[in-house]
């Protein structure tokens, strides 16, 4: 799991968000100021104590918030931004975790 959390997924954001990548079709470089919105706007409940951190603050994100992106922002966080195809790549590796 941590290979999948701390690896896959920091990896993938890393990508996703590097303005170095900017004008590569995987690039959601201009959209991060969306996610970022979609991430405070979600609010913590029973189970989930702690509320996602900015984008901006990843390299600074710990192993536990990376699943919780995979199993719980990721979907809604993502939604509409994410190309269609990626997007439903992501879903599979949600579903297969």
């Amino acid at each position: 799991m941590y290979a999948i959390c701390a690896g896959l997924m920091k990896m993938l954001l890393n990508f996703g968000f590097d303005k170095n990548f900017k004008d590569e079709s995987f690039s959601l470089f201009p959209d991060k100021s969306v996610v970022n919105q979609r991430l405070a706007a979600i609010k913590p409940n029973l189970h989930i104590t702690s509320p996602p951190r900015s984008l901006d603050d990843l390299c600074h994100w710990k192993s536990a918030e990376f699943r919780k992106f995979i199993l719980l922002w990721g979907y809604p966080a993502l939604d509409g931004i994410f190309p269609q195809e990626y997007f439903r790549h992501f879903c599979l590796l949600v579903k297969g975790i």
